[in-house]
């Protein structure tokens, strides 16, 4: 069934009067995608050297778990103004013996593939399997690597939520810059360290 309903939607999509406009836009989103994950792979590679560079006497591990909360905000913050609610023609699909919680199931998951959801994995990847492994071994590596992708895909999940909640409200925009600004100024200021968490 799961196959059918993929098979729909590229039919869907094939029969579409804008198919040539929306194969360019996917080929040119696809490819802007593709090089900011290789920097993002490139930073990945170079984050030790960077943090090593930025903060001298302090381990670069120490560091950078201090700095993930951040990390995490500024994720919040992107995600809400990137990431889209997944919509599906449930009329389209009514008539079928589909049932409607096995749609959502299938719209929820499609949500997930996208390249936000590869962000932190790409990232801290390297670092993980070049700092992490060499102090606490492989098993410390994976399963801290494991915690910061938990973590981030958490956040895909709690942004869909959030999204539907407050999209199309002024509350939202103000909950993600209070979040941003109170967590990034209360650490600047010395009123709390987020970091220390």
């Amino acid at each position: 069934m799961l196959f059918e309903l993929i098979r729909l939607e590229f039919l869907k999509s094939f029969r579409s009067t804008s198919f040539a406009k929306s194969v360019m836009v996917a080929i040119f989103l696809g490819f802007l995608a593709l090089m900011l994950l290789s920097y993002l792979f490139m930073a990945g590679l170079f984050l030790n050297r960077i943090l090593a560079e930025l903060v001298e006497g302090q381990g670069t591990t120490v560091t950078l778990n201090s700095g993930l909360i951040f990390f995490f905000l500024v994720e919040f913050m992107y995600r809400y103004f990137l990431q889209k609610l997944p919509v599906i023609e449930l009329e389209s699909l009514l008539h079928l013996p589909i049932s409607k919680k096995r749609i959502i199931n299938i719209l929820l998951g499609r949500s997930f593939f996208s390249a936000l959801s590869v962000v932190a994995l790409i990232l801290f990847t390297p670092f993980a399997f070049t700092e992490i492994a060499v102090q606490y071994g492989v098993a410390g590596a994976i399963s801290w690597l494991g915690a910061v992708v938990f973590i981030s895909w958490t956040l895909h999940w709690f942004m869909l939520w959030f999204k539907q909640r407050f999209e199309d409200s002024l509350i939202g925009v103000v909950i993600v810059f209070a979040v941003l600004v109170l967590g990034g100024g209360s650490t600047y200021l010395g009123w709390f360290n987020l970091g220390e968490l």
